[in-house]
């Protein structure tokens, strides 16, 4: 065999091979990284959407088949390992790296967060913190921040971090759980009062060697409104501050106006912020339709980012 042929066998073996093999393909394919964030509704019984079973399976599906192809994904209100597994283990080849949370609150009767974390890259490392400050049926669930890290082929370092913050109050549970707190009637405040500890956990978390070129992103559903006046936009406003974060959202490339299926108006809570100090970064975020009102709580939120 002359060395010619050689060559010519080596260059198809190569070729070959990076066609077949799917690892190989995303390195070359992705030279972005696409995130989505979507509210689940997988409440426990009696609360909420009935026919959870039945929604798990379908949301599985969709996460399968999306317009976009998400690299990571973030859900939120998956609670219990039940409905955890449902998702999963339908995405599992897709989405092989996973972070889930099965430990109950600080109450007898609590549940987990409802945080799921999904990568097609191997996660490097992995956190997940409780708020301190929660209110109401807040108590009831492990709310809090995961988020990991991940290495992307062309990006490098990327730390990814999901939430479901404070809501409204029940007064009830208020008074049950929080009757020694000075804050237990403000849900605003303690919004505040998570932001600042998301923000701590996220700065420590972030390895000091990525520091100023990692990409960052904050994404979930955190329960504070942008509108555009009043008292909505000075908690919109004051988010951003505390996050040191940019809104990466971009109407024009939505699909709607709102995250919740309940108004058409413009009306977010779900949200991919930016907290990278990276210069050359460059991306949006944008609401889809890809699920629907019988699924999922809420419109999902693809953000795609890019050098």
């Amino acid at each position: 065999m002359d060395i010619e042929m050689k060559k010519n066998i080596h260059f198809l073996l190569f070729f070959f091979f990076f066609s077949v093999s799917p690892s190989h393909h995303n390195i070359f394919a992705n030279q972005k990284l696409t995130v989505m964030t979507l509210n689940t509704g997988l409440l426990p019984w009696p609360l909420g959407m009935k026919q959870r079973k039945k929604r798990a399976k379908k949301i599985a599906k969709t996460i399968l088949n999306l317009t976009y192809d998400p690299d990571i994904i973030a859900l939120q209100e998956v609670f219990g390992e039940s409905y955890q597994r449902k998702i999963t283990k339908k995405i599992k080849n897709k989405y092989p790296y996973i972070l889930q949370d099965f430990q109950s609150g600080r109450h007898i009767f609590g549940v987990d967060s409802g945080l799921v974390l999904a990568s097609k890259f191997p996660i490097e490392k992995r956190i997940l913190k409780e708020y301190k400050h929660s209110l109401g049926d807040g108590n009831l669930a492990r709310k809090g921040v995961m988020g990991i890290k991940i290495q992307h082929p062309v990006l490098g370092p990327v730390y990814v971090f999901t939430t479901h913050m404070q809501a409204g109050i029940n007064k009830f549970l208020s008074y049950l759980f929080d009757f020694y707190k000075k804050y237990k009637n403000d849900s605003d405040l303690a919004s505040r009062l998570q932001l600042k500890e998301a923000r701590k956990w996220i700065t420590s978390f972030v390895d000091d060697k990525d520091r100023f070129h990692a990409t960052i992103l904050y994404m979930g559903d955190f329960n504070i409104k942008n509108k555009d006046k009043g008292d909505d936009k000075e908690e919109y406003q004051q988010t951003l501050q505390i996050l040191k974060a940019q809104d990466t959202y971009r109407q024009q490339e939505s699909a709607a106006r709102s995250t919740v299926w309940r108004t058409e108006e413009e009306l977010r809570i779900d949200y991919i912020f930016n907290l990278s100090s990276h210069e050359n970064l460059k991306g949006s975020s944008f609401i889809i339709n890809d699920f629907n009102k019988k699924m999922t709580d809420h419109r999902a939120v693809i953000g795609e980012f890019h050098l």
